[in-house]
C-alpha cells in the first residue's frame, strides 16, 4: 500500500470516529420510565452517570436521601434551569457525565409541573432535548416510553405524601380533579414524544435516537444501539431495566376509582410503538415506522 493510499486510510477512520464518537448520552423520556435503572445499569457498564441529582445513582435507593434534595440546586432540571437563565450551556459548570437521565422534558425550576406545557406557545422552544441537540451535537438520545396507562399509574402513584403531596401538586397546577390531572398528562405524553419524533425525523437525525419501549424490547436493543457507537454494554446487573412500582395506601384507592369511572385508563398490553404512530398521525405528524 502506498504512503498516499495509507494515509487516505487513516483519514477515512478518523472521520468515521469523529462521526460516531459520542460525547454525551441524554435520557429524554419521561419520570417513572425506568429512569433510575437505566441510570444503575450505565454505572454498572462504567460509564459514568447522573439521574435526577447530583449524587450517584445507587445511592439514590436510600429514601431519606432522595427526600433531602427535592427542590435543591442538586437537582439536575434545576441545574440545568439555572444555567439556561443566566444565558450559559445547559451542563455549564456540570459536564463531567457521559449518561444523564431524569431532569425533566421541559427548561423550567420543576420536572413536577410539565402539565403548565400543555397547550403552551413556549412548549417548543423550551423543550430541553432540541437546546442540548445544538449544544453537544456529537451526543445520542434516549426516548425511554411504556403503555400510557401503565405511565400514568406509576406516575399518579409517584406522588406520596411524606415528600411530595398530590394536593400540592394539583394546586401549583391550579386542578382540583384527578382524573383531570390524569388526562392532562395523557395527552402531555403523545404531545411530547410526538413532537421529539417529527423533531428528530425533519433534522435526518433519527440514527441519533434509540426508542426503548420497556414492555417489549430487550436489553439486547440498547447493546447493540451503543454498539455501533463503540460501547460495550453488557447485561450484569440489569435483571430490571423496566423497575418496579409499589402502590401503596390511599393513593391506590385514589387511582382505583379513576378506574372506574374511567375503565379506558385500566393498564392494557397495546404496543405503545402503534398507539404514538396513531397519535402522531392525529397531529398530522407524519412518522411512518418507530421501532
Amino acid at each position: 500500500m502506498s504512503a498516499l493510499k495509507l494515509i487516505d486510510n487513516i483519514i477515512d477512520n478518523i472521520d468515521d470516529y469523529l462521526q460516531n464518537r459520542i460525547d454525551k448520552i441524554f435520557q429524554i423520556g419521561f419520570n417513572k420510565c425506568a429512569t433510575r435503572s437505566m441510570g444503575e445499569w450505565f454505572d454498572n457498564n462504567g460509564i459514568s452517570s447522573r439521574h435526577w441529582i447530583d449524587v450517584p445513582t445507587k445511592q439514590q435507593r436510600d429514601l431519606y436521601q432522595f427526600k433531602q434534595y427535592i427542590g435543591t440546586n442538586r437537582v439536575i432540571g434545576r441545574k440545568i434551569y439555572n444555567n439556561y437563565s443566566n444565558n450559559k450551556a445547559l451542563l455549564d459548570n456540570y459536564d463531567e457525565y457521559t449518561f444523564y437521565g431524569d431532569f425533566g422534558v421541559f427548561i423550567q425550576k420543576s420536572q413536577d409541573y410539565d402539565l403548565k406545557f400543555l397547550n403552551n406557545s413556549n412548549a417548543s422552544k423550551m423543550s430541553i432535548y432540541k437546546l442540548l441537540i445544538k449544544q453537544y451535537p456529537n451526543s445520542v438520545y434516549i426516548l425511554n416510553i411504556r403503555n400510557v396507562n401503565k405511565w400514568l399509574k406509576s406516575r399518579f402513584l409517584h406522588y406520596k405524601d411524606d415528600y411530595f403531596p398530590l394536593e400540592n401538586l394539583k394546586k401549583g397546577l391550579n386542578i382540583h380533579d384527578n382524573v383531570k390531572l390524569v388526562f392532562g398528562w395523557k395527552q402531555l405524553w403523545y404531545d411530547y414524544i410526538c413532537n421529539v419524533l417529527d423533531y428528530f425525523n425533519t433534522n435526518d437525525i433519527m440514527d441519533r435516537l434509540l426508542i426503548y419501549n420497556l414492555d417489549i424490547d430487550s436489553t439486547h436493543k440498547f447493546i447493540s444501539f451503543f454498539d455501533e457507537y463503540g460501547i460495550k454494554l453488557f447485561i450484569k446487573d440489569c435483571d430490571d431495566i423496566a423497575g418496579k412500582t409499589k402502590p401503596t395506601g390511599n393513593r391506590l384507592n385514589e387511582w382505583n376509582e379513576i378506574i372506574k369511572q374511567h375503565p379506558d385508563l385500566m393498564e392494557t398490553e397495546s404496543n405503545e410503538y402503534t398507539n404514538i404512530l396513531n397519535q402522531c398521525s392525529q397531529r398530522n405528524i407524519n412518522i411512518r415506522y418507530i421501532h
